[in-house]
C-alpha cells in the first residue's frame, strides 16, 4: 500500500469520522439536551426521600398546588422555611433541602429551589423553598415584558435568577414582581404596589380588604392577596377561584388514595396527576407516608 503524505491522511480521517457522526446524528437534527425525568428520586438517600415526601405533601397541601399540577400560580414559595444564623451558620439542612428540590422536575415544565432573602432579621437569614411551572413563568414575562426587560428578566431566563432579580429590586419593583409571579390578579398587584407608595409618602397605613382562594391546608390566607376595602369579586378573581376549585377538587380526590399509611405518597399522586404513570419504587412514598 503506497504511503499517505500527512495531508491525505487528515483528509482521509477526517472523511471517515464524519461518516461516522452522520449515521448517528439525522441530518438538519440539532441534538437537544436530556428531558429529566418526573420527580426522580433515584439518587437521593432513604432519609432524604423521606425528606421529599414530607416537603412535597406540604406543598401540594398549600398554593404550591396551584404551580406544581396547574399553571395558575407562576410561581409559588414559602411552604418551607428555614433561617440560618449569620454568626454561626450551618448549611447542612440548607444542602439536604436542594436536594430534594433539585428533584421537583417534570419534563421540561417543572423547577424548585431554595431563595435566601436579602435582609437579615435578629441575626438570621431566612430562606423559602419555592416551585415554579417554567411555561407560566415565561408566558407572565411575554406579558408583561415592559416591566421585566427592565431588570433585564427575560422569558429564557432560569426561575431561580428571576426571583434574585426580584428579591434584589427596590421595593416597588420587588412587590409588583413579585404579585405577578405569585399569580395575584393584575388589580390587585396595582392596589398593593399604590398602598405602599402611599404609605412611604404619607406615613399612613392604607385600610384593605383580602381575598382568599381555598387549599387543603386552610380556607384562607394561604392563596390570598390584599384589595381595596369592600371591593366585590372582580372576573379576574372569579375566574382564578373556579379554576382552582376544580384542581383543589381533583387533588382531595388523589390524596385520598394516595395519602396515608401503606400508601403510595406524594411523589406518586404528582407522577399520576402529570400523567407521567406510576412512581418507581425510588419515588415511592415512605411506608406510613401522610
Amino acid at each position: 500500500m503506497p504511503r499517505l503524505s500527512p495531508h491525505v491522511l487528515v483528509l482521509v480521517l477526517w472523511l471517515g469520522a464524519t461518516a461516522c457522526a452522520s449515521r448517528h446524528v439525522p441530518v438538519g437534527r440539532t441534538p437537544t439536551a436530556p428531558v429529566p425525568a418526573c420527580f426522580d428520586t433515584a439518587a437521593l438517600s432513604p432519609a432524604e426521600r423521606e425528606l421529599n415526601e414530607a416537603l412535597l405533601l406540604k406543598a401540594l397541601d398549600s398554593e404550591a398546588l396551584y404551580t406544581i399540577l396547574a399553571d395558575i400560580k407562576p410561581m409559588s414559595s414559602g411552604f418551607e422555611r428555614q433561617d440560618i444564623s449569620v454568626e454561626a451558620p450551618d448549611g447542612t439542612t440548607v444542602e439536604a433541602t436542594r436536594r430534594v428540590l433539585a428533584t421537583w422536575q417534570c419534563g421540561a415544565d417543572l423547577d424548585a429551589g431554595l431563595q435566601a432573602f436579602a435582609r437579615v432579621h435578629d441575626g438570621k437569614r431566612t430562606l423559602h423553598a419555592w416551585v415554579a411551572r417554567r411555561s407560566a413563568v415565561r408566558a407572565l414575562i411575554t406579558r408583561q415584558s415592559t416591566f421585566f426587560a427592565a431588570l433585564g428578566v427575560t422569558p429564557t431566563m432560569p426561575a431561580g435568577e428571576t426571583l434574585l432579580t426580584i428579591e434584589h429590586a427596590l421595593p416597588a419593583v420587588r412587590f409588583r414582581g413579585y404579585g405577578w409571579l405569585f399569580g395575584y390578579p393584575d388589580d390587585a398587584v396595582t392596589f398593593f404596589v399604590d398602598a405602599a407608595l402611599s404609605q412611604e409618602r404619607t406615613g399612613q397605613f392604607v385600610v384593605r380588604d383580602f381575598r382568599s382562594v381555598p387549599t387543603f391546608g386552610n380556607p384562607t390566607n394561604q392563596f390570598v392577596w390584599a384589595r381595596p376595602k369592600g371591593a366585590v369579586d372582580s372576573p379576574e378573581e372569579l375566574a382564578i377561584e373556579g379554576r382552582a376549585r376544580e384542581v383543589l377538587a381533583d387533588y382531595r380526590a388523589r390524596r385520598a388514595r394516595f395519602i396515608g399509611p401503606g400508601r403510595p405518597g406524594a411523589v406518586a399522586l404528582v407522577r399520576e396527576a402529570l400523567g407521567k404513570g406510576p412512581a418507581d419504587s425510588a419515588g415511592a412514598g415512605a411506608p406510613g407516608a401522610r
